[in-house]
């Protein structure tokens, strides 16, 4: 059975990230990667211990993303 392709919505390339880290966040080296479709980091970012950000961010181009969280 065929599944028909549906083109995802055109979205703004403005972007707000709600992050909220543990009290061991430093200690993990805990952060976070935007990634374009080529592999290019195109916003990146450290979280503290026991903090809640907000980061507002603009994607230069238009694209697929992926979003990346390191816990190490």
């Amino acid at each position: 059975m065929a599944v028909p392709f549906i083109k995802a919505p055109e979205v703004s390339l403005n972007l707000d990230l709600y992050i909220q880290s543990d009290s061991d966040a430093e200690d993990h080296n805990n952060r976070w990667q935007i990634v374009d479709e080529n592999g290019n980091i195109a916003a990146e970012g450290t979280l503290a211990n026991s903090t809640y950000e907000e980061i507002s961010l603009s994607l230069e181009t238009e694209g697929c993303y992926e979003i990346r969280f390191y816990d190490e």
